[in-house]
């Protein structure tokens, strides 16, 4: 028997939605044309290969809003998780530096211009009548900006899987190494009719979330609800909690294996506070708070901070979230984070 054996030069050239392949040999020639290929995103070599050390997170708002606590928040996740690759994606930020301070140390963190044009270029849709929406998705809707992070956040957690955070969830220690999901409360004096149970004051909150790429129930929460025919732009909670919660706890009736093996995680271990408690965090001062922080980082993973509500609170030294500055010190990297007690006070991104 006798093998021959033929050395190819391969390149290609990416155009649109298809790949053109050049195979070269001595004496050959070959032309090969792959159509209907996922299209490249900027960051998809950033990908790690496993899905629980990619995190992903949004900001909607110009930069000169990014305070000290954000920077916090990316703090306190690379003390607990220093492999991670961090993607911010925000139609706002154009700055490619932005965490440069960062990505010196070692981390890897990195932030990406997003927009309605760029999830159809990228095809970042499940359907046809996604990608309809998509296509008609009227941007000066009321709840638009948050109605875009609630599908971004579940189709770059379908697609790519990994762990989704808000930019005002602290990290208290190493989140969970499984597919999990946190279990909220709403307020005592609120209504719920999609909440668990119909009569429960518990639902799915998808402000902090990690699950494995292409999971079946990440699709039908994107197909069923960013639908022309369903959509509705005046409901906040319509795209968000309540699809999740509909969909994963039907999922888990049925029995679906992959979603039973879903974690739900209790309201402590995610959102021990409420967001009607947030200014306590902020504000209180007691002698025993440091006890406090220590108790509430053993039993919790994250700290939600519901950034609408405390952006607008002062830090009074010797609360807990003053202790958690103490404690995830951000001074190393430059930034100028205080005066605490300055509500108005912004923190620049880029030290010099």
């Amino acid at each position: 028997m006798k093998c021959i054996f033929l050395y190819f030069y391969i390149s290609y050239k990416y155009h649109k939605n298809s790949i053109h392949l050049f195979l070269y040999s001595s004496s050959n020639f070959i032309y090969l044309r792959l159509d209907d290929i996922q299209p490249i995103t900027p960051f998809d070599h950033l990908i790690p290969p496993n899905p629980f050390d990619l995190f992903w997170t949004m900001w909607n708002t110009d930069q000169s809003t990014f305070r000290g606590r954000r920077l916090l928040v990316l703090e306190s996740l690379f003390i607990h998780h220093p492999q991670a690759t961090v993607i911010m994606l925000s139609p706002t930020l154009d700055d490619t530096q932005l965490f440069l301070p960062f990505r010196h140390r070692g981390y890897r963190i990195y932030s990406f211009n997003i927009s309605l044009q760029h999830i159809l270029q990228w095809n970042w849709y499940s359907n046809k009548q996604t990608k309809d929406f998509l296509q008609h998705w009227n941007s000066s809707g009321t709840y638009f900006y948050s109605h875009i992070t609630d599908y971004l956040r579940t189709i770059v957690v379908y697609l790519y899987g990994g762990t989704y955070m808000d930019m005002d969830a602290l990290t208290l220690q190493p989140l969970p190494n499984e597919e999990f999901i946190g279990l909220h409360r709403i307020h005592v004096d609120e209504k719920c009719e999609w909440c668990i149970g119909n009569t429960s004051s518990l639902y799915l909150a998808s402000s902090v979330m990690r699950f494995r790429p292409r999971r079946k129930v990440l699709q039908r929460i994107l197909e069923e609800t960013f639908d022309r025919q369903v959509y509705d732009p005046s409901c906040f909670n319509c795209v968000g909690p309540k699809p999740y919660t509909q969909h994963i706890i039907k999922y888990r009736n049925e029995n679906d294996f992959k979603v039973m093996n879903l974690k739900l995680l209790e309201p402590y271990r995610l959102y021990p506070f409420m967001w009607t408690e947030a200014s306590t965090i902020f504000r209180k001062v007691e002698q025993d708070t440091s006890l406090e922080l220590a108790d509430l980082m053993k039993r919790s993973y994250s700290l939600h901070l519901f950034g609408h509500v405390s952006d607008k609170l002062d830090i009074t030294r010797g609360s807990l979230i003053d202790h958690l500055f103490d404690r995830y010190d951000l001074s190393d990297f430059g930034f100028n984070i205080f005066n605490r007690d300055q509500s108005n006070k912004h923190v620049p991104l880029i030290c010099q």
